[in-house]
């Protein structure tokens, strides 16, 4: 993913590696054992995409948190060079 690669760009090394760990084991893992107990052993194909899903939206929060955090602290920034 993309995202990672940006993660990794600006020092946030925990954040890239969580989220290639739960990509392919924190999330992975535990579908591929729980969804073939729930809907049977053809769900097993549903746990790559899902897992896929599922990682997609918590890189998308941590994006959204750490762009709140980018824009709040350039907006201090701008307020401390102009006072």
């Amino acid at each position: 993913m993309v995202f990672v690669e940006f993660y990794q760009s600006i020092g946030k090394v925990r954040i890239a590696t969580g989220i290639t760990l739960s990509r392919s084991f924190v999330i992975f893992i535990p579908l591929l054992l729980i969804l073939p107990k729930i809907f049977g052993s053809n769900s097993i194909w549903l746990v790559f995409p899902l897992a896929e899903g599922l990682t997609v939206f918590i890189t998308y929060l941590a994006l959204k948190f750490k762009w709140i955090e980018l824009v709040r602290s350039e907006k201090g920034k701008l307020f401390k060079k102009s006072g």
